[in-house]
């Protein structure tokens, strides 16, 4: 098996892995633009979903961080 690792992780800051972090401004953006996202959604959809299918319908959505944006918004747990 080929070890990629160096893709990943260098010494310089050419390497995959640089490329793939946000920059503090953009993550800032990025979080701004869910909360926005989900508070719409907390707003209005209700109100769509009443509209359309009656008040029996009615929900209200819940959120879970999933994925990647979890893993390097805390530190990873080491052994050693």
């Amino acid at each position: 098996m080929l070890n990629l690792s160096q893709l990943f992780y260098t010494s310089t800051d050419e390497c995959l892995l640089s490329n793939l972090e946000f920059l503090p401004n953009q993550k800032t953006t990025m979080n701004d633009a869910k909360l926005l996202i989900r508070q719409i959604l907390r707003e209005e959809l209700p109100r769509i979903l009443a509209a359309i299918a009656g008040e029996s319908a009615v929900t209200v959505p819940r959120f879970f961080t999933q994925g990647s944006w979890v893993s390097y918004k805390y530190p990873p747990c080491t052994l050693f």
